[in-house]
């Protein structure tokens, strides 16, 4: 099984959030784990905000850029292309997505069409779960 984690669910693997111990059992249980290569800006703006609201002190900061660098190596990450961020928009629209967010629908998506694994899809925001599950994808 791949688990694909949009940027909500994996930041929930370097910052203690609510559901930080869901995300990490199901993540323990996935053969491989996959993002889109917009999640690295995303996660790193997110340990950033983390520090910069108080929510973690800097050694946590500096030691969860480290913990995510290595674990980066390890992701399945995908390309985004036109093909990508046009999906995207058609998904934007029909779900009333925000950008970052139908990129992560469109890269899931096309990774369940270009694999027989299963892939399961996996998010903190609802409004994005309930479209992936509008477009078949199945949930974690």
């Amino acid at each position: 099984m791949i688990l694909y984690l949009d940027s909500s669910n994996l930041s929930k693997l370097y910052l203690e959030e609510d559901g930080s111990v869901e995300v990490r059992r199901v993540v323990s249980e996935a053969a491989e784990k996959a993002t889109s290569l917009i999640a690295y800006a995303e996660l790193r703006a997110a340990i950033s905000r983390a520090l910069r609201m108080g929510r973690v002190e800097s050694s946590r900061a500096q030691e969860a850029r480290r913990e995510f660098e290595a674990d980066w190596l390890d992701l399945v990450v995908l390309e985004v292309d036109e093909g990508i961020v046009r999906v995207a928009g058609d998904a934007a629209d029909r779900h009333g997505l925000r950008g970052f967010d139908a990129v992560h629908l469109a890269s899931a998506s096309g990774l369940r069409n270009s694999t027989s694994e299963t892939v399961l899809f996996s998010s903190a925001d609802s409004q994005l779960m309930r479209a992936a599950r509008a477009e078949g994808l199945l949930l974690a």
